[in-house]
């Protein structure tokens, strides 16, 4: 079978996507192929069916409407980008290449990978390692309609997806659903570490925090109610909700998020910048 899927980079984020692509039945391990030079990881692949070697060459015949997926951190694009535009170059009807690389733009990959390449950037989170990630996708250089529906198909098999209009909406999703992840956890250990000052023992405070966090995500993912309406339906007024409601609103709890996303958002084009936007 030939390779229907190639994956440069099998790290934390391309494994998930094979994993996610596989596990859904998108696409057939034989059919999918990652160039990895770590080892241990190329032999995990391997082990999972999937046809895995350190060079894109060793990797199998693709098919001819095969399409890429660029998983390596930025700083490594320069170092890749030949072999991937050869890989482009040799098919007669150029190919679809995606890349989840932090602060790459489409039209930096088109740069380095030549006019028959078609460019998707996509920046998944990390809850794509579960398979509850949320991308965003942005369409560059020849990509159009069928190439974006393929994009989708794959990122969806780790989560949802969003197609933005306009890739300078990309470091505003970074604020938000990007560095997101990590805005929960530090709100989780703020809960625990406040339950522990309070009276509960570490062990408690930490597994009440974690479990309602959970238990407050699955309900937003199986309750319609937007998150202002289930905010609301859990406070009653004058109850112990509302009076903590109270204190994060006079601690400009509000705008401690918005300054975190648009610091977030700020890095983002910082970043873009460095890159050579």
């Amino acid at each position: 079978m030939a390779i229907e899927l190639l994956v440069i980079g099998g790290g934390s984020m391309g494994g998930a996507i094979v994993q996610g692509a596989v596990r859904s039945g998108n696409l057939a391990p034989s059919a999918v192929g990652v160039v990895e030079p770590n080892g241990e990881r190329c032999s995990a692949m391997i082990c999972q069916g999937v046809r895995a070697a350190g060079q894109i060459a060793e990797v199998g015949a693709l098919a001819w409407d095969a399409v890429v997926l660029i998983a390596v951190k930025p700083q490594v694009f320069p170092q890749v980008a030949p072999a991937i535009r050869a890989v482009v170059d040799g098919s007669a009807k150029g190919r679809l290449v995606m890349s989840v690389m932090a602060g790459v733009t489409t039209a930096k990959m088109a740069e380095a990978l030549g006019p028959k390449a078609r460019v998707i950037r996509a920046m998944p989170n990390l809850p794509a390692l579960v398979g509850r990630g949320m991308t965003a996708l942005s369409a560059g250089q020849g990509a159009g309609e069928a190439d974006e529906a393929r994009a989708s198909a794959l990122f969806k098999t780790v989560g949802q997806v969003l197609l933005l209009d306009d890739e300078e909406k990309m470091d505003a999703f970074t604020g938000v659903a990007g560095s997101g992840p990590a805005y929960v956890f530090l709100l989780t250990e703020a809960m625990a570490a406040a339950g522990e000052a309070v009276g509960l023992t570490a062990d408690e405070a930490a597994w009440a925090a974690r479990q309602t966090m959970i238990g407050a995500a699955r309900l937003m993912e199986e309750d319609e109610r937007s998150a202002a309406a289930l905010r609301e339906a859990v406070t009653s007024p004058g109850g112990t909700t509302a009076a903590a409601l109270n204190a994060l609103e006079e601690r400009g709890f509000r705008e401690i998020v918005s300054a975190a996303v648009k610091a977030a958002r700020d890095r983002g084009c910082q970043l873009g910048q460095q890159m050579g936007k």
